[in-house]
């Protein structure tokens, strides 16, 4: 693996207890990384990570939604999203405990905001109901000033895409969809390619 890659998007990795608490935590720290002091770890255990990971199979590894993470202070508000990639840790047929990477989200969702393989073409992550998780209008993304969905902008076209099609006609659009995860959330990128992007395209050839 490209260590380089790692340092850029993980943030940390815990192992929680059956409870849900902290038991280990290695974290980036400046532009290093470390283990956290014991007496430093959460007491408190963390609800949402420990409902996403509990009910894994075995072996499994599941994939928490967008999170915002408020303790990371030293990061620009705009960049605190981060994703939870969790696994059980079990000893027979017991779960023991958790097992939690944390990662920045902000990379992945640069790289779609920005692949535009013809000028004019655009791509963007959503979510299952169609909402942007990355766009590259920011201000369109959920939570943003003026927010807006895929089935808000391009109505039919956006249900087929959504319901697992790899392409739908739109309004003078073409929408190419893939999944973007194998596991929940079912997240889809979506790449739209404007009949006029397309004609200048082919003009030159």
């Amino acid at each position: 693996h490209d260590l380089g890659d790692v340092e850029r998007l993980a943030d940390r990795v815990c192992i929680l207890d059956a409870s849900g608490r902290e038991r280990f935590r290695c974290e980036r720290i400046g532009k290093g990384v470390g283990a956290i002091p014991e007496v430093l770890l959460d007491p408190v255990p963390d609800a949402p990570v420990v409902a996403l990971a509990r009910d894994a199979k075995a072996g499994e590894v599941v994939i928490s939604g967008l999170v915002l993470d408020s303790r990371r202070v030293e990061v620009p508000p705009g960049e605190r999203q981060v994703l939870h990639f969790g696994t059980g840790i079990d000893r027979g047929t017991s779960r023991i405990g958790l097992l939690v990477l944390t990662v920045y989200a902000a990379p992945i969702l640069g790289r779609i905001r920005g692949f535009a393989p013809l000028p004019g073409v655009s791509s963007a992550l959503v979510d299952e109901r169609g909402a942007y998780l990355a766009h590259v209008d920011r201000a369109r993304e959920a939570g943003g000033p003026s927010a807006r969905t895929l089935r808000e902008d391009h109505p039919g076209a956006a249900e087929r895409i959504l319901s697992g099609s790899e392409k739908a006609a739109g309004r003078g659009a073409a929408l190419l969809g893939a999944s973007a995860a194998g596991s929940a959330p079912t997240w889809r990128i979506v790449t739209t390619i404007p009949d006029s992007a397309l004609d200048a395209a082919s003009g030159s050839l």
